[in-house]
C-alpha cells in the first residue's frame, strides 16, 4: 500500500550529507501489525504500528508520544537519543548508533550521562594524550572503553562524528519539545484543553485484544481437509 502525503515533517540534524533528513508522519489509515486494529500508523523496519504500539516496539520507558511521533519528554543523556535513533532506523540500519551506545555504557554512568562532558572529549578521541587540563582525569576510562570497542583511527572519526549527531538531534528534540509546551500553555490560556498524549488507549487492554484475536479466528476460512 502506498503512503499518503506526509500530514507534517521536520527537519533533523543529519551529518551524512549536505541536505537535512526529514521526519515524516504519514496521514495513513493501514492495519497495525501489533494490535491488528485499523488505525493511523506509522512504518519502522517494514512494519505498521499504530500510535499506541509504536513506542512500545521502540522499548521506550516512556510510551508517551506526541502528535509529531516523537517522545513526550527530553532525551535524558546521549545513550537514550542514540537508541531512539537505532531503533526508529531514521537514518538507515544503527550501526554506527549501536556502536556509539557500546562505547558510552563502557564509561562509568557519571560519565556517560554527562552530555556536556562527553560533547567536550569527542574532538580528542584520536588523540587522548592531547585532552586539555580538565579533561585529563578521564583518559583512563576513555582509554578503556576505546580498547573495548575495538575501534582503529578511521572508525574512530565516524564514531566522533555520529556522537556529534546523536548530540544535535538530542539538542533540536529538546527545542521541539519547548516548542510543542509553549504552544499547550497557549491553547490553555487561551481556555484550549491541550491534548493528553499520556492518555491510555483503552482498546490495547487484554480484554479487547482477546476480543479482537476472537473475530479474526471467526473470520478465517476454514482449513481444507487433504484428500485422502
Amino acid at each position: 500500500m502506498r503512503r499518503g502525503r506526509p500530514s507534517f515533517e521536520f527537519e533533523v540534524p543529519l551529518w551524512r550529507g549536505d541536505s537535512p533528513l526529514r521526519h515524516e508522519c504519514y496521514d495513513r489509515w493501514t492495519t497495525c501489525d501489533r494490535c491488528h486494529r485499523k488505525c493511523e500508523t506509522r512504518n519502522i523496519r517494514g512494519a505498521d504500528y499504530c500510535r499506541a504500539c509504536y513506542p512500545i516496539i521502540l522499548g521506550l520507558s516512556d510510551p508517551a508520544i506526541d502528535d509529531s511521533w516523537l517522545p513526550l519528554e527530553p532525551f535524558q543523556h546521549l545513550i537514550a537519543a542514540a537508541r531512539f535513533i537505532a531503533a526508529t532506523e531514521r537514518y538507515g540500519p544503527g550501526f554506527w548508533e549501536n556502536y556509539s551506545i557500546g562505547f558510552l555504557r563502557e564509561l562509568p554512568i557519571s560519565l556517560a550521562y554527562n552530555t556536556e562532558i562527553i560533547v567536550q572529549i569527542l574532538p580528542y578521541l584520536n588523540s587522548l594524550s592531547e585532552l586539555p587540563a580538565p579533561l585529563k582525569r578521564y583518559e583512563p576510562q576513555l582509554r578503556f572503553a576505546l580498547d573495548a570497542v575495538k575501534l582503529d583511527n578511521t572508525m574512530l572519526m565516524a564514531l566522533t562524528a555520529t556522537l556529534h549527531h546523536i548530540y544535535e538531534f538530542k539538542l533540536w528534540h529538546q527545542k521541539h519539545v519547548a516548542e510543542r509546551n509553549a504552544r499547550d500553555q497557549y491553547l490553555a490560556a487561551a481556555g484550549f484543553t491541550p491534548k493528553n498524549y499520556r492518555t491510555t488507549d483503552p482498546l490495547l487492554s487484554q480484554l479487547s485484544a482477546r476480543e479482537r484475536r476472537r473475530r479474526r479466528i471467526a473470520k478465517a476460512p476454514a482449513p481444507v481437509s487433504p484428500e485422502t
